[in-house]
């Protein structure tokens, strides 16, 4: 913060780019919320409501492939200083059909 001044209410966001997938735990500071598009956060780890094949509804852990995005609620920066927010993310393979071929050297 180089103003004179503190911020409040201060947010971070990190996007999840698509084809990484974020590694559980690995949000720091702790607290962080994900998303699945972006817009909506809620704590971690992301729940979802699945219909079970007796009918039955459950609530299972969304897959972390699916977050996109990660926030943090810093609250106030006070003038002069800063706020440092981190998260890992695994680079998921490329499938062989969708890898770029390139031309050999010299033809």
């Amino acid at each position: 913060n180089r103003s004179h001044a503190a911020i409040q209410g201060l947010q971070a966001q990190l996007p999840i780019p698509v084809g990484t997938t974020y590694v559980a735990s690995s949000a720091l500071p702790a607290g962080a919320e994900a998303s699945t598009d972006g817009v909506h956060f809620a704590p971690m780890p992301l729940l979802q409501t699945v219909r079970l094949a007796d009918g039955r509804q459950q609530q299972q852990a969304v897959p972390l492939e699916a977050y996109r995005a990660l926030r943090w609620r810093l609250g106030a920066l006070p003038a002069g200083k800063s706020a440092e927010v981190s998260a890992r993310v695994h680079v998921n393979a490329v499938p062989a059909a969708a890898a770029v071929r390139m031309p050999a050297a010299g033809r």
